[in-house]
């Protein structure tokens, strides 16, 4: 419901049902609430969801990327941060189906046995996009 109501920008509407919940929000409620805060726009009302996603989940690499509010200190700082308590960071990845087939890829993976060919496809498409 918190997710729901965030992203549909109810976020006054989502703080008081996460303040009348019977249970302890865990980090997957504030960091639906933190994502409806920054996705419209809230992000001075952002602060508390993301301090609070830090508390519950130190270690989990996802939830350090709202804190720094788009500014090189609030990066720099970030950093230190997760450097300080060992944090690591999952490398980013995408899949896709074909022909029934999930194919999975890892940034700078060429582990796939058509790597070279989608790379090919690929830098031919960015190609005819700049044109």
């Amino acid at each position: 419901m918190i997710d729901l109501l965030a992203r549909l920008g109810q976020l006054k509407e989502a703080d008081k049902l996460i303040k009348l919940m019977p249970m302890t929000p865990d980090g997957a409620i504030w960091g639906s609430f933190l994502h409806g805060r920054l996705t419209h726009n809230a992000i001075h009302l952002a602060e508390t969801a993301g301090k609070r996603l830090l508390e519950l989940e130190p270690t989990h690499s996802g939830r350090y990327m709202y804190a720094s509010n788009g500014s090189w200190e609030g990066v720099i700082k970030l950093r230190k941060m997760m450097t300080e308590r060992k944090v690591a960071i999952a490398p980013g990845w995408s899949f896709i189906e074909v022909y029934g087939n999930v194919n999975k890829f890892f940034v700078d993976d060429q582990c796939h046995p058509q790597a070279k060919d989608i790379h090919d496809v690929l830098m031919l498409l960015n190609i005819a996009l700049m044109n």
